[in-house]
């Protein structure tokens, strides 16, 4: 079945067409109106928008900003792909430098910038 959203009725409220039990089990045809959201009361249409706008923006507030991932690998693929990240010609990957059990970090930034802040550091 096509979930569909919570509809606005003449009145100024919104209602939704079904329900779904708490294990999503079950759906439960009527006619329901929207009457609080995250806890908080709302009457009309316009207020229940505004508490799920308010409660997005705190959810979004309190992620972290930046996804951080850890690999753990060879340094010969390491300096591929620090080589490539930074659009530098692959095939001189053997003469380049760093040497086993350190650490490169790279960051690439919203726009696609990359960002060397240390390469074979220990």
């Amino acid at each position: 079945a096509k979930l569909q959203p919570c509809l606005e009725e003449a009145d100024g409220r919104l209602y939704a067409p079904f329900l779904l039990d708490e294990n999503a089990d079950k759906r439960v045809e009527g006619r329901f109106q929207l009457t609080a959201v995250d806890g908080k009361e709302v009457g009309k249409a316009a207020e229940a928008k505004e508490a799920v706008d308010t409660k997005a923006k705190l959810i979004k507030s309190t992620r972290p900003d930046k996804q951080i991932e850890i690999f753990v690998v060879h340094q010969n693929i390491i300096r591929y792909m620090f080589l490539r990240a930074l659009q530098f010609d692959t095939t001189a990957w053997l003469n380049f430098g760093g040497s086993n059990c350190t650490m490169t970090q790279l960051r690439i930034t919203r726009k696609g910038d990359v960002i060397c802040d240390f390469f074979g550091d220990h």
